[in-house]
């Protein structure tokens, strides 16, 4: 629903890598928030199910511990 959802193809785009800034030469304030679909099957979702319940948090080191409960 942000900003980036709303550009489109053919909008011309500026990256500023050292200033950190990405502008866009189009009016985004009259198109429509982008539709998110988030699909929860797919793409090794089942396969990969078990570690990611296993997975720990960046700040926990963000690797598998297979013995934690």
């Amino acid at each position: 629903g942000g900003a980036i959802g709303k550009i489109c193809d053919g909008d011309r785009l500026t990256l500023d890598a050292l200033k950190g800034t990405l502008m866009v030469e189009a009016d985004l304030s009259q198109r429509p928030a982008a539709l998110i679909s988030v699909r929860n099957t797919g793409f090794g979702r089942e396969l990969f199910s078990a570690l990611r319940t296993q997975a720990q948090h960046a700040e926990g080191g963000g690797g598998i511990n297979p013995v934690r409960n």
